[in-house]
């Protein structure tokens, strides 16, 4: 079973599509980040690091079940570079390594990760302000 039965491709051209769709510091201050479509991505890149593990340690059941970085420091940064930076990550994703491929899908989802967080954070205090 290779990549292309698990779909990691696609799922990873699709999380493509919802990165390109968000805006980086390229792009200015103009448009919003849209955090579903960062929540999305998230989640399909956590999904894929999850299919790319059980298929190394051969615990995946059958192909048709399967159709349904170091941490980095925790500094205040721009969402908008986040978002460039696991652009850039996918862009330059390494099929050919396993272990590659999973370092850059990890660091990919911990970017998408601390956005998702920073929206909540920036949500609940919206939500308290107005209370």
């Amino acid at each position: 079973m290779d990549f292309k039965d698990l779909r990691i491709k696609e799922i990873i051209e699709n999380c493509k599509i919802l990165i390109n769709e968000s805006p980086t510091t390229e792009e200015g201050d103009n448009k919003e980040i849209d955090e579903y479509n960062i929540w999305k991505a998230y989640s399909w890149i956590e999904y894929s690091i999850l299919l790319v593990r059980l298929k190394r340690y051969n615990l995946l059941d059958e192909p048709s079940s399967l159709k349904e970085q170091k941490k980095t420091k925790t500094t205040k940064v721009d969402e908008k570079i986040m978002i460039q930076q696991a652009r850039d990550l996918l862009l330059d994703l390494n099929y050919k390594d396993e272990e590659k491929m999973l370092d850059s899908l990890r660091n990919v989802r911990d970017l998408l990760k601390r956005i998702v967080k920073n929206r909540k954070k920036k949500n609940t205090s919206e939500n308290k302000k107005q209370e």
